[in-house]
């Protein structure tokens, strides 16, 4: 064969091959490592591109939101099953971030109705409203067709100085322009657009790429017991030879202890929230109620969930923006029509029920997931919403 005589040819299907692998195994979803991550790997917004790319999964709810909604929907699915609580880095960036079913969530919301539901948690770690908005219109562009986006609100929503660029987050990174490939056989014949475009695909995918490097460091690092990178060397973190290669939960680095003390992230929200930031504020608003406008041109109903914090969290708050924030909530309630899930300020909500100043534990999780059952039947019997498959 002319392939097997010519070296550059072979050079190529094998590099091609290999990459293939690589792309379908993902070796990275084994080690806790993100600095070298393409941003369309990374477990923090890749499920968003899965999501979209599975034309075939068009789920009745979808819950959108930040790490407020995502942490509650794994403790209480960690509960279900018997399973300990992690706290470690790798299970929190690749195990709570990047899950999409809320496996108790669903088990209550199938009982309520007694209808079979698909429930996908698209919450990403950090986003804000714009983010929301975003997911929605690419998910109703691309023929999703939800029956109820639940929609976590909390005041992070509309004040964070760590995206001071909103149209520049992770999410609009790699939802901004995401294309879809045209098929390349179509009508039985080879599609014109697809041969034009397919080199610019290929392109951006290896320009991307950086599995090899990054798994290669990391096997280094580990088999020296050295340092992954500058940060960890600064630190005196060196890698351990780990038990097994082959091992996607990463137990040997399982912590099932909170990593710090309960509110050792109030340091970071006083930076989140302060100072405030007024034209930030009045443009998440403004993306807010965009993202109803959409949701109701397509039928969607849209679920409200004003998420509680911590008290000590609360304290942090400007006191008027603090105002201003439940006057908007109040605002889409009244005005906007928007059924809304008060849980903040709850009495039913504690201190307990949070694993650390915002993020809810199994406990709280409970009740948030009992308060959205109760939403979602509540529109079912009034407005006559139809939720089955």
């Amino acid at each position: 064969m002319i392939l097997l005589r010519s070296t550059f040819l072979l050079s190529v299907v094998l590099v091609i091959s290999f990459d293939v692998l690589f792309a379908f195994f993902r070796p990275l979803r084994f080690f806790d490592v993100t600095e070298f991550i393409p941003l369309e790997q990374n477990p923090l917004v890749f499920k968003l591109r899965n999501f979209l790319d599975n034309r075939s999964y068009n789920p009745q709810i979808l819950m959108l939101g930040s790490s407020l909604i995502l942490f509650p929907s794994t403790r209480t699915d960690e509960e279900m099953a018997n399973k300990p609580h992690r706290y470690d880095s790798w299970y929190v960036r690749h195990r709570i971030s990047a899950d999409t079913v809320p496996q108790y969530f669903t088990k209550q919301l199938v009982s309520a109705l007694q209808t079979p539901v698909e429930v996908c948690n698209l919450g990403v770690q950090g986003s804000i409203v714009s983010d929301q908005l975003l997911i929605l219109r690419k998910a109703l562009e691309w023929g999703k067709k939800p029956k109820v986006v639940i929609l976590e609100l909390a005041p992070r929503s509309f004040l964070d100085n760590m995206h001071k660029q909103i149209r520049n987050t992770p999410v609009f990174q790699v939802l901004g322009d995401f294309a879809e490939a045209p098929p390349l056989w179509q009508d039985n014949r080879l599609n014109q657009e697809a041969l034009v475009t397919l080199p610019g695909f290929v392109s951006y995918f290896y320009r991307v790429k950086a599995d090899y490097r990054s798994l290669i460091c990391n096997l280094v690092a580990s088999a020296l017991n050295r340092p992954m990178n500058s940060w960890e060397a600064q630190n005196n973190i060196r890698r351990a030879k780990p038990v097994s290669l082959v091992n996607p939960e990463m137990e040997w680095q399982a912590s099932t202890s909170p990593l710090g003390p309960k509110f050792s992230d109030l340091s970071m929200y006083e930076t989140i929230y302060n100072p405030p930031d007024p034209n930030f504020f009045e443009a998440e608003k403004a993306d807010c109620l965009n993202l109803l406008a959409q949701a109701k041109k397509a039928g969607v109903q849209v679920i409200v969930v004003d998420m509680p914090i911590s008290s000590r969290n609360r304290l942090l708050l400007d006191k008027t923006y603090q105002g201003k924030y439940r006057q908007f909530i109040g605002y889409l309630e009244n005005d906007q029509k928007v059924p809304v899930v008060h849980l903040s300020g709850s009495p039913v909500i504690s201190d307990d029920d949070f694993e650390d100043s915002a993020h809810l534990n199994a406990s709280g999780g409970k009740k948030l997931f009992a308060a959205l059952v109760g939403a979602i039947q509540s529109c079912v019997s009034r407005q006559n919403l139809v939720i089955k498959p």
